[in-house]
């Protein structure tokens, strides 16, 4: 690789916004002017935790939540949106903390987005271990299917095999 392409798979794009040492998610390279067209043709979503948390704005998000807005409301633009709720943008991110405030303020762990997918499944595609963590520990239901039929599990069978052990012994724990 090379120019500043080869620099950026270099780094690592962490929950907080800050360089490290991978190149950043799909999630955060799709915020680009196409995502800024697609805003401004369908608008922004409902609430202002939405939006924030789609500008990548975490203090804004926090404010929203501390203030009250439904943390389970979804984004209904197309595309987009695609009915997530602020949960699966966090678990999109890979921010624990920001998951735990939303969870201790009532969101809806198991909620499935348009496609199924619960943030489980979006916490798993991104391999953030301490996301996953934190949703399994408040309860996530990590059986759920998306709508091709596909566990959270399966997404990491073959990428992650920490997160894979993970997931193996919070379900040997909770079998018992």
């Amino acid at each position: 690789m090379t120019g500043n392409h080869a620099m950026m798979t270099e780094r690592r794009w962490s929950p907080f916004y800050q360089w490290e040492n991978r190149s950043p998610p799909p999630a955060y390279r799709c915020r680009s002017s196409t995502n800024k067209f697609m805003t401004d043709e369908l608008g922004d979503p409902p609430t202002r935790l939405l939006v924030a948390l789609t500008k990548g704005d975490r203090a804004a998000a926090m404010d929203a939540i501390h203030a009250g807005d439904d943390v389970n409301a979804r984004d209904p633009r197309p595309v987009i949106g695609d009915q997530t709720t602020a949960l699966h943008l966090a678990a999109l991110d890979g921010d624990h903390l920001l998951i735990r405030e939303l969870i201790l303020h009532g969101a809806d762990v198991d909620a499935q987005c348009g496609t199924g997918q619960t943030p489980l499944w979006f916490a798993c595609n991104g391999n953030y271990y301490e996301a996953i963590k934190e949703l399994l520990a408040s309860g996530a239901d990590h059986t759920i299917t998306n709508n091709d039929g596909y566990t959270p599990r399966d997404r990491v069978l073959a990428s992650d095999p920490r997160t894979l052990a993970m997931i193996d012994d919070h379900v040997a724990r909770h079998e018992r």
